[in-house]
């Protein structure tokens, strides 16, 4: 069941990517150095854009988000920057990309229901410049978050 979120969790979890940061002390003993060093070297990756911020891993699923969607998006030409604006003004659009193929963009957008993830599509279907939409709704999702791996150089 969906937990709900007040006005003082929600300001919380808003804020978290401008101040969560990892425990330099527990992050140093996990990888055997000391705590400067841990802290620098977590300083010089962020400075390189490696390591580009801290966000929370929300399970949206608890949040109430329990259908998930990939959209496919034909834009009328010229009207990327207007469509792609349009498409930030939608919270359940959490991301959208330019694409080859078929469309012009891929966009995962996440509702509580079937209403609401109809509502939301009837919302990116009357942004001006959208020519045409195809979704395909996720039923699991078998694995996410595998950034680490391509560094570790782990398959799993």
């Amino acid at each position: 069941m969906a937990r709900p979120v007040d006005d003082l969790d929600r300001n919380l979890l808003s804020r978290l990517p401008e101040t969560l940061e990892p425990a330099f002390l527990d992050l140093a003993r996990l990888v055997g150095v000391a705590r400067n060093t841990a802290a620098a070297r977590i300083a010089k990756l962020t400075e390189a854009g490696i390591l580009a911020g801290y966000r929370p891993n929300l399970d949206l699923g608890r949040l109430g988000f329990v259908f998930g969607a990939f959209t496919q998006v034909s834009i009328q030409q010229g009207m990327r920057v207007a469509v792609v604006d349009g498409l930030r003004s939608i919270p359940e659009v959490i991301e959208a990309h330019i694409t080859t193929g078929d469309a012009d963009l891929i966009c995962r957008i996440v509702a509580t229901d079937h209403d609401h993830l109809r509502d939301v599509l009837e919302a990116v279907q009357v942004i001006e410049g959208v020519v045409r939409t195809h979704t395909t709704v996720v039923l699991s999702t078998e694995f996410e978050g595998r950034e680490l791996n391509l560094i570790q150089g782990d398959p799993d």
